[in-house]
């Protein structure tokens, strides 16, 4: 897949100004307009992590409700507590969103305040303390992660962005910078890659390969990397056909060993 140029994402990422609710407030660190900003109640989230789970509340105890999928976009009521999981007994921090019309609460590190979902399209792209080619912090973001992107706006060729990086040391990215060639805002690409992300979470292959069909019909910048899961497939769908043969061809002889046994035809 082509790396976007920074003029290309300048000008998509310039777009978002002009569409409903990606108007906002001043970033906290980025200077611009933050995506889902404005008003309470246009304000909006980005899920970091796949099957998060979303909670409802009662006298300080979370109870599990739902779940939400990485990528997913919810309304951020711009409210924190901490509270025990009814789960473990654990006391975590908790953000109040809205989810299908339904107030409920989630983990503060598995959700962007502010922000719209984004992909990073470089290969282990560097993550900057402040937008300054002098400030970086040493750590990387793998390439095809599904991020929260905070600003509309570059900054010296620079994004905010927040993450959660599963199976890292260090998982979670709380508003970082990445130069602006390194992610993604196209909703066309977004939603092929968090198709492909639950995709590879499915366990159940027939899924798992609707899943990847229903992103290549997206036609996104994708493409390569769904064909690629796709043929994957292609041995262990051959393997499965090829074992079952051999169970039917070892129960016919079972069966015809059986049958000269007993002196029957």
């Amino acid at each position: 897949m082509k790396k976007l140029t920074t003029a290309s994402c300048i000008a998509v990422l310039a777009c978002l100004a002009l569409m409903p609710g990606c108007q906002g407030k001043s970033g906290a660190q980025a200077g611009g307009s933050a995506p889902g900003g404005g008003s309470a109640k246009d304000r909006t989230a980005t899920i970091l992590t796949g099957k998060a789970t979303l909670w409802t509340e009662s006298d300080g105890v979370m109870k599990p409700k739902a779940t939400a999928n990485l990528g997913d976009v919810v309304a951020w009521k711009d409210s924190m507590k901490n509270a025990v999981r009814s789960t473990d007994k654990a006391e975590r921090r908790f953000a109040k969103i809205e989810s299908d019309k339904e107030t409920l609460w989630i983990q503060d590190v598995f959700v962007a305040a502010d922000s719209i979902p984004g992909v990073i399209v470089g290969d282990e792209v560097v993550l900057y303390k402040k937008p300054d080619v002098a400030a970086p912090s040493g750590t990387t973001i793998p390439k095809d992660t599904i991020v929260g992107v905070h600003s509309d706006k570059t900054e010296g060729g620079f994004i905010p962005i927040s993450a959660y990086v599963d199976g890292a040391k260090s998982p979670v990215v709380t508003r970082m910078y990445v130069k602006a060639d390194y992610v993604t805002v196209v909703d066309i690409d977004v939603k092929a890659m968090k198709l492909i992300s639950l995709a590879k979470a499915e366990k159940n292959e027939v899924v798992k390969k609707e899943l990847l069909r229903n992103a290549e019909s997206l036609r996104s910048s994708y493409g390569d990397v769904i064909s690629a899961e796709l043929k994957a497939m292609e041995p262990k769908e051959e393997e499965f056909f090829a074992d079952d043969s051999d169970v039917v061809i070892e129960a016919e002889v079972s069966a015809l060993e059986e049958a000269a046994a007993l002196g029957t035809p």
